[in-house]
């Protein structure tokens, strides 16, 4: 039996394909090419971010990426990147794909002239950065919320009565909830935002 080739190495044009539906298949997104391209070749001016792939055969089973930002310290420029989407295919765990391939995101980057990199790790992935890869907590981050409102749902007059109780209850135990009555509608959190929430942002401030 042939054994299957792995390795690591950088991101080429067309991978995006390949990229696209293995984030789709792990995070149950709807990623898509011309998203994917803002957010990683076109989307900053002064160029593209950093792509680790991880491959086994002729499949891509991994990923590390640093998106690129350029940072203002005292009022000069830092290149840096900002570690995000990492993902690894469910078969292919256990191998230390996540810190072969952040080691070697960080000195790509580093090559072209990236200083830094940053993040905000979950849960899951928080204790990797911190034992592996050396990563040093700045700070916890405050917590926020913007409430779209419900005058969608209940009308406007019932929404302007919820967003006091909403307040109040907020205040108590940072829990969120809404009035039961004409129709059931639920509440639910997530730690992952829905790729077109800037779209649903705009719509809303516009009102």
């Amino acid at each position: 039996m042939n054994k299957i080739e792995e390795c690591i190495r950088q991101y080429t044009r067309g991978d995006e394909e390949h990229i696209i539906r293995l984030h789709n298949d792990i995070f149950h997104s709807s990623l898509d090419t011309s998203r994917w391209n803002w957010q990683f070749i076109n989307g900053h001016p002064k160029g593209h971010s950093w792509i680790t792939l991880a491959q086994s055969g002729t499949e891509i089973v991994g990923q590390y990426c640093s998106m690129r930002h350029h940072l203002n310290l005292n009022g000069r420029e830092i290149v840096a990147g900002q570690s995000c989407d990492t993902m690894v295919r469910s078969d292919h765990r256990g191998k230390n794909w996540f810190t072969k391939l952040a080691t070697t995101n960080y000195e790509t980057a580093k090559e072209d002239g990236s200083r830094c990199v940053f993040g905000f790790p979950n849960r899951n992935s928080y204790p990797g950065f911190m034992k592996h890869l050396s990563w040093i907590r700045l700070f916890r981050l405050n917590y926020y919320y913007c409430r779209l409102g419900y005058r969608r749902v209940v009308g406007m007059p019932a929404d302007i009565i919820l967003r006091y109780f909403i307040k109040i209850k907020h205040h108590v135990n940072r829990q969120v909830y809404i009035f039961r009555g004409i129709r059931d509608y639920e509440i639910t959190t997530t730690e992952i935002l829905p790729l077109d929430i800037d779209d649903i942002l705009r719509q809303e401030f516009k009102r």
